[in-house]
């Protein structure tokens, strides 16, 4: 037995109701393929190549601010370096560091036991050929605790630049309000190519 096809039946009219809308439709569609999508995808493109550049504007500007602090810092070092050069006398000039320890001593009321300049360290500097000297001197010394801290204290404050490397102090057995003291102090100067050659 043969089954029999179901026929569809359109309504004309009714059809022809529904051709304006996906006529709309369609429209609609096509300009949003053809006219639209071009359009976004240049917008999203444009979007991310403006956050592109707002992150590198900013990592810029954070750049440049860095940049700035660190030339204040690396002008802030250089003027202390050159303060500091200024304070150290020429090697023809070491006797005077020890007149200042000596005048120091002075002040302070101290006994010397004895001043003994030890071995100096060299420093060059290729660049300018300036060099540089570390001089310790060791000295002994027989005084009260506050004479010795008043002592250190003025070698501290001292304008002339000037390093306590070392120090001991020991009991003196012969009188209590005494002490055995032995400092080393490092003091500095400073022998420029030009006066090496004189």
């Amino acid at each position: 037995m043969a089954t029999k096809t179901p026929t569809i039946k359109f309504d004309k009219e009714k059809l022809l109701g529904f051709v304006p809308l996906a006529l709309q439709a369609t429209l609609v569609l096509t300009f949003l393929l053809i006219i639209l999508m071009p359009q976004l995808k240049k917008i999203g493109s444009a979007s991310r190549e403006i956050k592109e550049k707002d992150t590198s504007m900013t990592v810029l500007k954070r750049g440049s601010q860095d940049m700035s602090k660190l030339k204040k810092d690396l002008d802030a070092l250089e003027a202390k370096a050159i303060e500091l050069d200024q304070r150290l006398p020429s090697l023809a000039e070491t006797n005077m560091l020890i007149d200042s320890l000596k005048a120091i001593t002075q002040e302070s009321k101290l006994k010397f036991t004895s001043i003994e300049p030890m071995a100096s360290i060299k420093s060059e500097i290729t660049e300018s050929g300036d060099a540089y000297y570390e001089l310790p001197i060791r000295i002994k010394l027989t005084c009260g605790f506050f004479e010795a801290t008043d002592f250190l204290n003025k070698i501290e404050g001292n304008k002339r630049l000037m390093k306590i490397s070392g120090l001991a102090v020991r009991t003196n057995p012969g009188d209590p309000w005494s002490h055995y003291v032995e400092i080393v102090i490092s003091t500095f100067a400073k022998e420029n190519k030009k006066d090496s050659k004189k």
